[in-house]
């Protein structure tokens, strides 16, 4: 999933969520994407997913983490 690095990229170069605030990792063992978004991180399983609906599942769980601090 090499949308994870641009991703991360876009996060480091927004003023709002660089430092590290906001990550995305991929576990290919698990089939997990793991989200961080401050302190509090989420999972997101994406078996069964393409890319992009992988990829608008965890923009929706960041905005949602997001949302909530």
């Amino acid at each position: 999933m090499k949308w994870l690095k641009n991703m991360n990229e876009m996060f480091e170069n927004n003023a709002y969520t660089d430092n590290k605030r906001v990550t995305v990792d991929y576990c290919e063992n698990a089939e997990l994407i793991f989200i961080k978004v401050f302190d509090t991180t989420a999972t997101v399983n994406v078996k069964g997913f393409n890319e992009y609906g992988a990829m608008m599942k965890v923009l929706n769980v960041v905005s949602v983490l997001c949302d909530t601090l």
